[in-house]
C-alpha cells in the first residue's frame, strides 16, 4: 500500500478510541483530515483493521483477567503477530486500555 501504512492505522486506532460512534462516512473523512494522501477503500480498510486490533486486545486482556492473572498478561509481539502493520506504540497502548476495559 504504502510506506505510510502504519501512520493509517494508528490514526484510525485512535479516531476509534476517541470518537467511537462515528459512522463509516464520517470515519473515513475525519481519517482523510488526519493523515492525506490515501483512498477511500484504504480508509475504510485502515478503520477495519484498527477494530480488530482493538478487538484482539480486548480478548487476550479479558483472558488475562479471567486467569485472575495467573498466566502472563498480554504481550505487545503476541498482538502484533496477530495484527501486523500497527506502530509499535499502538500495540502497547491498546493493550493497557484494554487490560483496564476488561477488568469493568
Amino acid at each position: 500500500m504504502s510506506s505510510r501504512l502504519p501512520e493509517l492505522l494508528s490514526a484510525a486506532l485512535r479516531l476509534m478510541w476517541e470518537c467511537g460512534g462515528l459512522s463509516e462516512d464520517e470515519a473515513i473523512r475525519a481519517l482523510e483530515v488526519r493523515v492525506r494522501g490515501f483512498g477511500r477503500e484504504q480508509y475504510a480498510e485502515a478503520r477495519r483493521l484498527a477494530a480488530v486490533l482493538n478487538g484482539a486486545a480486548f480478548e487476550l486482556a479479558d483472558a488475562w483477567h479471567a486467569a485472575k492473572g495467573r498466566e502472563p498478561g498480554p504481550t505487545t509481539e503476541e498482538l502484533a503477530c496477530l495484527c501486523p502493520g500497527f506502530l509499535p506504540g499502538d500495540y502497547s497502548e491498546a493493550i493497557s486500555k484494554n487490560l483496564l476495559w476488561a477488568a469493568k
